[in-house]
Protein backbone atom coordinates (compact mmCIF):
# COMPACT_ATOMS: atom_id res chain seq x y z
CA UNK A 1 0.00 0.00 0.00
CA UNK A 2 2.63 2.60 0.92
CA UNK A 3 4.58 1.12 -2.65
CA UNK A 4 1.72 2.30 -4.29
CA UNK A 5 1.33 5.82 -2.76
CA UNK A 6 5.09 6.48 -3.33
CA UNK A 7 4.35 5.61 -7.31
CA UNK A 8 1.66 7.86 -7.64
CA UNK A 9 3.77 10.64 -5.61
CA UNK A 10 6.25 10.02 -8.15
CA UNK A 11 4.12 9.65 -11.06
CA UNK A 12 2.42 13.34 -9.93
CA UNK A 13 5.90 14.80 -9.78
CA UNK A 14 6.85 13.68 -13.21
CA UNK A 15 4.16 15.02 -14.33
CA UNK A 16 3.85 18.15 -12.68
CA UNK A 17 7.75 18.69 -14.24
CA UNK A 18 6.52 18.11 -17.69
CA UNK A 19 3.61 20.62 -17.74
CA UNK A 20 6.40 23.08 -16.10
CA UNK A 21 9.17 21.62 -18.72
CA UNK A 22 6.01 22.63 -21.81
CA UNK A 23 5.36 25.94 -20.00
CA UNK A 24 8.85 27.07 -20.15
CA UNK A 25 9.37 25.52 -23.73
CA UNK A 26 6.08 27.84 -24.77
CA UNK A 27 7.15 31.08 -23.31
CA UNK A 28 10.53 30.51 -24.88
CA UNK A 29 8.45 29.75 -28.54
CA UNK A 30 6.51 32.66 -27.60
CA UNK A 31 9.33 35.24 -27.10
CA UNK A 32 11.26 34.17 -29.86
CA UNK A 33 8.09 34.64 -31.92
CA UNK A 34 7.62 38.00 -30.40
CA UNK A 35 11.04 38.85 -31.33
CA UNK A 36 10.46 37.73 -34.72
CA UNK A 37 7.76 39.77 -35.29
CA UNK A 38 9.19 42.94 -34.30
CA UNK A 39 12.17 42.49 -36.27
CA UNK A 40 10.13 41.85 -38.82
CA UNK A 41 7.87 44.91 -38.29
CA UNK A 42 11.11 47.33 -38.11
CA UNK A 43 12.29 45.55 -41.37
CA UNK A 44 8.92 46.30 -43.26
CA UNK A 45 8.68 50.15 -41.45
CA UNK A 46 12.39 50.66 -43.31
CA UNK A 47 11.65 49.15 -46.33
CA UNK A 48 8.56 51.49 -46.65
CA UNK A 49 10.83 54.30 -45.90
CA UNK A 50 13.21 53.66 -48.35
CA UNK A 51 10.59 53.15 -51.04
CA UNK A 52 8.63 56.25 -50.11
CA UNK A 53 12.20 57.95 -50.39
CA UNK A 54 12.88 56.57 -53.94
CA UNK A 55 9.92 57.48 -54.98
CA UNK A 56 9.74 61.01 -53.82
CA UNK A 57 13.58 61.44 -55.52
CA UNK A 58 12.40 59.65 -58.82
CA UNK A 59 9.16 62.59 -58.75
CA UNK A 60 11.89 65.30 -57.67
CA UNK A 61 14.12 64.18 -60.65
CA UNK A 62 10.76 64.05 -63.03
CA UNK A 63 9.54 67.32 -62.16
CA UNK A 64 12.73 68.86 -63.01
CA UNK A 65 13.26 67.50 -65.66
CA UNK A 66 10.25 68.74 -67.05
CA UNK A 67 10.43 72.14 -66.26
CA UNK A 68 14.28 71.89 -67.77
CA UNK A 69 12.31 71.08 -70.82
CA UNK A 70 10.45 73.59 -71.08
CA UNK A 71 12.69 76.15 -70.01
CA UNK A 72 14.87 74.93 -72.96
CA UNK A 73 11.90 75.27 -75.18
CA UNK A 74 11.06 78.53 -73.77
CA UNK A 75 14.70 79.68 -74.86
CA UNK A 76 15.09 78.03 -78.18
CA UNK A 77 11.72 79.92 -78.55
CA UNK A 78 13.42 83.49 -77.69
CA UNK A 79 15.94 82.21 -79.90
CA UNK A 80 13.76 81.87 -83.16
CA UNK A 81 11.94 85.07 -82.52
CA UNK A 82 15.07 87.26 -81.99
CA UNK A 83 16.69 85.50 -85.35
CA UNK A 84 13.48 86.88 -87.21
CA UNK A 85 13.38 90.01 -85.78
CA UNK A 86 16.80 91.13 -86.94
CA UNK A 87 16.10 88.98 -90.10
CA UNK A 88 13.23 91.41 -91.02
CA UNK A 89 14.62 94.75 -89.25
CA UNK A 90 17.84 93.79 -91.60
CA UNK A 91 15.56 93.43 -94.84
CA UNK A 92 13.40 96.59 -93.75
CA UNK A 93 16.54 98.83 -93.44
CA UNK A 94 18.36 97.51 -96.70
CA UNK A 95 14.62 98.16 -98.21
CA UNK A 96 14.19 101.46 -96.84
CA UNK A 97 17.74 102.83 -97.68
CA UNK A 98 17.41 101.31 -101.43
CA UNK A 99 14.42 103.13 -101.96
CA UNK A 100 16.06 106.34 -100.79
CA UNK A 101 19.09 105.72 -102.48
CA UNK A 102 16.74 105.37 -105.98
CA UNK A 103 14.81 108.60 -104.72
CA UNK A 104 17.75 110.37 -103.91
CA UNK A 105 19.49 109.49 -107.58
CA UNK A 106 16.39 110.17 -109.34
CA UNK A 107 16.26 113.80 -107.93
CA UNK A 108 20.20 114.04 -108.46
CA UNK A 109 19.44 113.37 -112.24
CA UNK A 110 16.35 115.82 -112.08
CA UNK A 111 18.77 118.53 -110.65
CA UNK A 112 21.39 117.86 -112.82
CA UNK A 113 19.16 119.36 -115.45
CA UNK A 114 17.29 121.87 -113.76
CA UNK A 115 19.39 123.66 -111.32
CA UNK A 116 23.06 124.65 -110.64
CA UNK A 117 25.39 122.38 -108.74
CA UNK A 118 25.03 123.57 -104.94
CA UNK A 119 21.88 122.14 -105.18
CA UNK A 120 23.39 118.88 -106.55
CA UNK A 121 25.89 119.02 -103.26
CA UNK A 122 22.76 119.41 -100.77
CA UNK A 123 21.14 116.71 -102.76
CA UNK A 124 24.60 114.78 -101.80
CA UNK A 125 25.12 115.77 -98.32
CA UNK A 126 20.87 114.45 -97.56
CA UNK A 127 22.27 110.81 -99.07
CA UNK A 128 24.86 111.38 -96.41
CA UNK A 129 23.06 111.85 -93.74
CA UNK A 130 20.56 109.55 -94.51
CA UNK A 131 23.24 106.81 -95.11
CA UNK A 132 24.95 107.75 -91.21
CA UNK A 133 21.10 107.50 -90.08
CA UNK A 134 21.02 103.83 -91.44
CA UNK A 135 24.63 103.07 -90.00
CA UNK A 136 23.56 104.18 -86.47
CA UNK A 137 20.49 101.93 -87.12
CA UNK A 138 22.21 98.64 -87.65
CA UNK A 139 24.96 99.24 -85.23
CA UNK A 140 22.24 99.69 -82.55
CA UNK A 141 20.64 96.81 -83.49
CA UNK A 142 23.61 94.71 -83.35
CA UNK A 143 24.60 96.03 -79.86
CA UNK A 144 20.92 94.82 -79.12
CA UNK A 145 21.46 91.50 -80.28
CA UNK A 146 24.98 91.01 -78.73
CA UNK A 147 22.86 92.36 -75.43
CA UNK A 148 20.78 89.56 -76.14
CA UNK A 149 23.24 86.56 -76.88
CA UNK A 150 25.15 87.35 -73.56
CA UNK A 151 22.00 87.65 -71.92
CA UNK A 152 21.02 83.99 -73.31
CA UNK A 153 24.66 82.87 -72.52
CA UNK A 154 24.11 83.87 -68.85
CA UNK A 155 21.27 81.75 -68.67
CA UNK A 156 22.79 78.88 -70.21
CA UNK A 157 25.50 79.08 -67.44
CA UNK A 158 23.31 78.97 -64.84
CA UNK A 159 21.21 75.91 -65.76
CA UNK A 160 24.56 74.23 -66.46
CA UNK A 161 26.15 75.18 -63.06
CA UNK A 162 22.71 73.82 -61.66
CA UNK A 163 23.01 70.01 -63.73
CA UNK A 164 26.45 70.33 -61.86
CA UNK A 165 25.31 70.31 -58.87
CA UNK A 166 22.61 67.98 -59.75
CA UNK A 167 25.21 65.53 -60.86
CA UNK A 168 27.34 65.29 -58.25
CA UNK A 169 23.80 65.04 -55.38
CA UNK A 170 23.51 62.18 -58.11
CA UNK A 171 26.77 60.10 -57.78
CA UNK A 172 26.35 60.53 -53.68
CA UNK A 173 22.91 59.06 -53.93
CA UNK A 174 24.74 56.42 -56.05
CA UNK A 175 27.88 55.69 -53.44
CA UNK A 176 24.55 55.60 -51.01
CA UNK A 177 22.87 52.91 -52.55
CA UNK A 178 26.22 50.32 -53.46
CA UNK A 179 26.65 50.55 -49.42
CA UNK A 180 23.28 49.78 -48.56
CA UNK A 181 23.60 47.07 -51.80
CA UNK A 182 26.64 46.12 -50.00
CA UNK A 183 24.90 45.28 -46.34
CA UNK A 184 21.45 44.00 -47.90
CA UNK A 185 20.66 40.82 -46.12
CA UNK A 186 17.99 39.60 -48.11
CA UNK A 187 17.67 38.51 -51.70
CA UNK A 188 14.30 40.91 -51.69
CA UNK A 189 16.40 44.03 -49.68
CA UNK A 190 19.13 43.55 -52.89
CA UNK A 191 16.54 43.38 -55.46
CA UNK A 192 14.98 46.35 -54.16
CA UNK A 193 18.65 48.57 -54.03
CA UNK A 194 19.45 47.36 -57.52
CA UNK A 195 16.40 48.86 -58.84
CA UNK A 196 17.03 51.98 -57.16
CA UNK A 197 20.66 51.94 -58.47
CA UNK A 198 19.35 51.32 -62.02
CA UNK A 199 17.04 54.47 -61.59
CA UNK A 200 19.72 56.03 -59.95
CA UNK A 201 21.74 55.21 -63.37
CA UNK A 202 19.38 56.09 -65.78
CA UNK A 203 18.84 59.86 -63.92
CA UNK A 204 22.71 60.20 -63.97
CA UNK A 205 22.47 59.66 -68.02
CA UNK A 206 19.87 62.36 -68.44
CA UNK A 207 21.61 64.58 -66.22
CA UNK A 208 24.59 64.27 -68.25
CA UNK A 209 22.69 64.48 -71.58
CA UNK A 210 20.99 67.60 -70.41
CA UNK A 211 24.73 69.01 -69.72
CA UNK A 212 26.10 68.45 -72.54
CA UNK A 213 23.21 70.09 -74.32
CA UNK A 214 23.42 73.12 -72.27
CA UNK A 215 27.54 73.39 -72.94
CA UNK A 216 26.10 73.11 -76.99
CA UNK A 217 23.59 75.75 -76.91
CA UNK A 218 25.94 78.28 -74.72
CA UNK A 219 28.51 77.56 -77.54
CA UNK A 220 26.41 78.23 -80.56
CA UNK A 221 24.99 81.78 -79.02
CA UNK A 222 27.06 84.48 -80.12
CA UNK A 223 29.28 82.44 -82.35
CA UNK A 224 27.34 82.93 -85.76
CA UNK A 225 29.50 84.20 -88.67
CA UNK A 226 29.01 88.06 -89.04
CA UNK A 227 29.98 90.10 -92.31
CA UNK A 228 33.53 91.42 -92.34
CA UNK A 229 33.89 95.24 -91.00
CA UNK A 230 34.82 97.90 -93.34
CA UNK A 231 33.29 99.07 -96.86
CA UNK A 232 34.57 97.17 -99.83
CA UNK A 233 33.39 99.63 -102.05
CA UNK A 234 34.89 103.35 -103.41
CA UNK A 235 35.03 105.14 -100.20
CA UNK A 236 34.08 108.86 -102.76
CA UNK A 237 30.62 107.27 -102.82
CA UNK A 238 27.90 108.81 -100.19
CA UNK A 239 26.34 105.10 -99.94
CA UNK A 240 29.36 102.86 -99.17
CA UNK A 241 29.29 100.56 -96.15
CA UNK A 242 25.52 100.51 -95.82
CA UNK A 243 24.44 97.24 -96.00
CA UNK A 244 22.57 96.41 -99.82
CA UNK A 245 23.29 99.06 -101.37
CA UNK A 246 26.05 98.54 -104.40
Amino acid sequence: MGERSEDSVLKSLRELQHLEKSRLQKEEQDEQQRVENDRRGREQVEHRKREEEERRRHDEVEQARRHEEERQSRIRQEQLKLDEAERKARIEANMKVEQERMRLDAQVKAAQKKVPWGVVGTLITLVILVAGGVVYYNFQESEKRLQQEQALRQEQQRRIDALLAEQTESQKQLDELGKQLATAATEEERAKVSAAIQRQRERAQKIRTQLEDAKKIKSRVGNKPRSPRGPTCDPNDPLCGIEGVK
